[in-house]
């Protein structure tokens, strides 16, 4: 079942109806009358259920998740939510209505579990920190956590906020660089992540303008309006839902490894050393990539595994190296007009300096 498809089904009673009020704190906040849902390869979530011995199933909806029915008979699921039991469970799978947070905190799930599935689950909690100290004490150490969000500096969760002026159960404003920060604080190193693409299937299906009593308007107009937006604002543009990201719980306990290189924590910002490569030509690929992307490697000093490069005010698609190397995927799109591009480093201590990376005028 897809996630576009699982909340149709479970949204569907709740056309005109007003949110519900956000929770309290430490609470998992209702998901409203919308949700919004992505299209995304579910690759990297199904390669951590089939491999993973106890699942933690954070927020899982009145229909269940997606890939259940992808998880081995044998693997042990706790599935958990605030208000909804799905009608069927896969085999060797409890449900518990609870608080993620109060559930974290009962002594017989402390450390009883090797993978958290968060998805479409901070953005509706009030306190993240909290939320997130409640995955650490239900993990394992080494355990991982899949989280799935919107980002709150993107096109797509500002223009829901605007059509959702009750916030949609959208409480929380997450962002790659605040969420790896509080996670990091929390006992978690990032190990992976990508963007979302957005199919604005949400708005097509699922925005109810009957029910606010939106006027001289019709379906036919929403369906227009998510056209040019799918048209429109590509990710080749720099656009995207959110973040799909994987973080690992540090070791921390007597006879545990010591955490991965870069994991203690930095004084000062990290600080670019030198680009590679410093320049390029208007429209001219560098170290092309098989979708069209180019990729770029910065030497620096104290990067942690949270550090994103920001190019012309565009966070990219970062692979941490070590302390001293990161990597980035940069869209063709930021590099198809002339000019200086200001390039820097970001993480939960602050910023870099700017830099210039060239893009020289196209030879005629």
């Amino acid at each position: 079942m897809s996630f576009l498809s699982r909340w149709v089904g479970a949204l569907s009673h709740r056309v005109g109806r007003e949110a519900p009020p956000p929770a309290a704190p430490g609470q998992t906040a209702s998901p409203g009358s919308f949700e919004v849902q992505r299209t995304f390869d579910p690759a990297w979530l199904v390669s951590l259920v089939t491999g993973a011995h106890r699942i933690l199933d954070a927020g899982c909806g009145p229909h269940g998740s997606f890939w259940w029915s992808l998880k081995p008979d044998e693997t042990a699921m706790a599935a958990v939510d605030l208000y909804n039991k799905p009608p069927s469970l896969p085999a060797n799978t409890q449900f518990f209505r609870a608080d993620i947070v109060e559930f974290c905190r009962r002594q017989e799930n402390q450390g009883a579990f090797d993978l958290v599935v968060a998805d479409h689950l901070l953005e509706h909690v009030p306190d993240m920190a909290t939320t997130i100290g409640g995955f650490h004490r239900a993990l394992q150490s080494g355990g991982r956590v899949h989280v799935g969000i919107p980002d709150s500096t993107m096109f797509t969760d500002r223009f829901y906020h605007l059509v959702h002026p009750d916030s949609g159960g959208h409480v929380s404003q997450p962002t790659l660089e605040s969420l790896t920060r509080l996670m990091y604080k929390g006992g978690f190193d990032r190990l992976e992540f990508r963007p979302w693409p957005d199919d604005w299937q949400w708005f097509k299906r699922l925005y109810d303008w009957r029910g606010r009593g939106i006027k001289y308007f019709s379906q036919d107009d929403v369906d227009y309006i998510a056209d040019v937006f799918l048209k429109e604002l590509t990710p080749e543009k720099g656009y995207y839902y959110g973040w799909e990201i994987i973080f690992a719980k540090r070791p921390s306990g007597p006879g545990e490894q010591p955490a991965a290189p870069g994991a203690s924590a930095p004084a000062a910002p990290p600080a670019i050393g030198r680009l590679f490569p410093a320049s390029t030509a208007a429209g001219q690929a560098f170290n092309p990539q098989p979708d069209g992307q180019s990729a770029i490697s910065v030497n620096c000093e104290r990067a942690t595994p949270d550090t994103v490069i920001v190019f012309s005010d565009t966070p990219l698609q970062t692979t941490y190296g070590g302390a001293n190397l990161v990597t980035a995927l940069v869209p063709a799109a930021l590099l198809a007009e002339a000019g200086r591009k200001p390039l820097y480093l970001k993480n939960y201590v602050g910023e870099s300096d700017r830099v210039d990376f060239v893009v020289t005028p196209a030879a005629a």
